[in-house]
């Protein structure tokens, strides 16, 4: 007995909308980031794409970074802002960390390169 058949495959991919385009960093986000506790710093993450892509900042671990009271804020149009502090206030997963920026939609998603922030005593 000899048995024949056929094995059919269909493979489809979901294609973004004619009307979108995946997102697109302005520019990089600066490494290494030194600061001075009494300065503070201020980095910004701007992408464009069709839509507008939403932004956020993760750490190294992929969590999604959110606002500490008096260390760190996530502003409005996604500046990621290290507020000046005295040295006694010195957060290690905050003022010495690996930063992401995300930037999605419908057209995709992308990752900016790793970016070191470093606060030092000044």
């Amino acid at each position: 007995k000899i048995f024949t058949g056929f094995l059919f495959v269909a493979l489809t991919t979901e294609e973004p909308p004619a009307d979108t385009h995946g997102p697109v960093f302005t520019e990089d986000v600066p490494n290494p980031v030194v600061f001075a506790n009494t300065k503070g710093a201020s980095i910004d993450c701007t992408a464009h794409g069709l839509p507008p892509p939403k932004l956020n900042w993760i750490r190294k671990d992929g969590t999604v970074v959110k606002d500490i009271p008096k260390v760190l804020q996530v502003l409005p149009n996604n500046t990621l802002y290290f507020l000046p502090f005295e040295p006694n206030l010195f957060q290690p997963d905050a003022h010495s960390q690996e930063y992401r920026c995300i930037a999605k939609n419908k057209g995709g998603k992308i990752i900016s390169r790793p970016m070191r922030i470093t606060a030092g005593k000044y």
